[in-house]
């Protein structure tokens, strides 16, 4: 398997790549086509002159204007009008024109205007003498290339001829500066890189050794905020990360520590009562029979609630919503339960004003209100009375939510994927342009109540308040996270109200389905 390099090794190869481009292309500009620059340049300055001398051939001055031109650059200009030079100006006397006889003047003006754009250019080779000072000798320059730009119109043609600049000296100058530019910029190149690599990798290499350490149970991480905006994001999303995994790491321990304490208990009853109705004859009566069973049920209340927790985040993707009477659907359930407890001395009360209709997964709702109703059973008072109460409220569309005792109320709307086969058939809308209505079931017990710093958590998947275990009060911890998740999965809301020595209140809100 082919190693993955290293970010500091890729930004240095990427770095001197990018130096390799730049050094060619001044290569490629600066030495191989800089003489064909220069050309294209050159002409495209003789041929603006040109242009310029040929419309103010007839105007004042123009003689001026070519005499200040021929001085910024070796150069001659001619004007020929009917075959004849009218104007003439050199740097230079061994201009070509100047040979050129009338009928040869007369037949480059003809050329010329055949071309499309009636002019033309050409590159000639030149050689001038020059005697020297100090004797009577003449000497030939080296040739030298020289331009010439012809340009005509109807009535005049300009002729310019420029001497070109060796570029052989110039062309060396530049390869010589490039051969220590290289060097210089290799070096740079790799300062640079070993510089942005540590200021970038270094903070992902702490990164990705800190999240090792959470493989082996290390969640206390501390990482630097002194890095780019993207590497503090992700060091706060591993932070966050981190503090949940503990706490997830922390409560997994509680459910097994409470698990194996719960499942211990009954099972020694279970185990206890049944030796003793063996080996003692008159211990086999329906009292310790009772035990027997109360203990079993017990056993399989525990399974159950294990088991709803993993069977309801597998089935919330998959809710059968229909408009459902909750008013109804709640005061079923709290007979049910009344009938069931009445031996046992619980009173139940239900208030409820109207009937409030909402789109939700009824067997959803009722395993929620179950749960609820058995929390408030396990923990309300003496008095054993549980009071169910149902209100609806009215919230503006615009607010953008609100905390309950650290726990979102933020309502979210009916996704339309969802919806919109119902809202074919039944055509529900809110009353209200600005306002939706909501039902709250709560359930208060009249227990000993639940400390603040319980509240923030009272919801969380196997957290249990109680840690003593007390067998009255012992639970799983699972049977609010399930009432949290089905009442989310419902765009609703949950919350609790507690007061020590005053008991508690736990309750769910669903949007309505309004008529017309």
């Amino acid at each position: 398997m082919r190693q993955n390099r290293s970010i500091r090794s890729k930004l240095f190869r990427y770095l001197i790549g990018f130096v390799a481009l730049i050094i060619t292309t001044l290569f490629l500009v600066q030495t191989v086509f800089l003489e064909d620059f220069y050309k294209i340049i050159k002409k495209g300055e003789i041929k603006n002159m040109a242009v310029s001398i040929l419309e103010n051939v007839d105007e004042d001055g123009i003689e001026d204007y070519i005499d200040d031109n021929i001085y910024r650059g070796e150069m001659c200009i001619h004007v020929v009008i009917d075959g004849k030079i009218v104007l003439s100006s050199d740097r230079f006397k061994d201009c070509s024109v100047r040979k050129m006889t009338e009928a040869e003047l007369t037949a480059l003006y003809k050329a010329t205007l055949e071309k499309p754009g009636k002019d033309q250019s050409m590159i000639t080779l030149s050689s001038r003498k020059f005697s020297n000072f100090k004797t009577d000798a003449t000497f030939d320059e080296p040739r030298h290339e020289q331009m010439m730009y012809v340009l005509a119109d109807d009535d005049a043609m300009v002729i310019i001829e420029s001497m070109l600049t060796p570029m052989t000296a110039t062309i060396s100058v530049l390869r010589v500066q490039l051969f220590y530019a290289t060097g210089i910029l290799i070096v740079a190149a790799g300062i640079l890189a070993y510089i942005l690599s540590k200021k970038i990798a270094q903070p992902i290499i702490d990164i990705n050794r800190s999240a090792k350490k959470l493989i082996s149970g290390g969640y206390d991480l501390t990482l630097s905020d002194k890095a780019y905006r993207e590497i503090v994001e992700l060091n706060d999303t591993i932070l966050h990360t981190s503090v949940e995994l503990k706490k997830a790491d922390r409560m997994q321990k509680e459910l097994i520590a409470n698990i194996s304490h719960d499942l211990r208990t009954p099972l020694s009853m279970i185990i206890g009562y049944s030796e003793m109705m063996r080996d003692l004859p008159n211990e086999n009566n329906q009292e310790n029979v009772q035990v027997i069973i109360d203990e079993a049920q017990r056993l399989s209340r525990l399974v159950n609630d294990i088991l709803d927790i993993s069977k309801t985040n597998a089935s919330l993707d998959n809710l059968s919503l229909e408009e459902t009477n909750l008013t109804a659907l709640v005061g079923e359930i709290v007979d049910r339960c009344s009938k069931m407890t009445e031996v046992d001395g619980y009173v139940f009360e239900f208030d409820a004003k109207e009937s409030a209709i909402v789109l939700a997964d009824a067997s959803k709702i009722s395993q929620a209100i179950y749960n609820m109703i058995g929390n408030a059973i396990s923990h309300t008072g003496e008095d054993k009375r549980i009071i169910v109460r149902q209100e609806i409220r009215k919230e503006n569309l615009s607010r953008s939510g609100e905390k309950n005792n650290g726990v979102s109320s933020k309502i979210a709307s009916h996704e339309e994927a969802k919806s919109d086969k119902k809202s074919k058939k039944h055509d529900k809308k809110p009353k209200g342009a600005s306002e939706k209505s909501f039902v709250r079931i709560s359930i208060t017990d009249t227990g000993e109540g639940i400390a603040p710093e319980h509240l923030e958590n009272i919801w969380d998947r196997y957290y249990k308040v109680d840690k003593n275990h007390i067998r009255a009060t012992v639970g799983t911890g699972l049977g609010l996270s399930i009432v949290k998740n089905i009442v989310t999965a419902h765009h609703g809301s949950c919350g609790v109200q507690s007061k020590l020595g005053k008991g508690s209140s736990f309750w769910i809100e669903l949007p309505i389905v309004e008529e017309k």
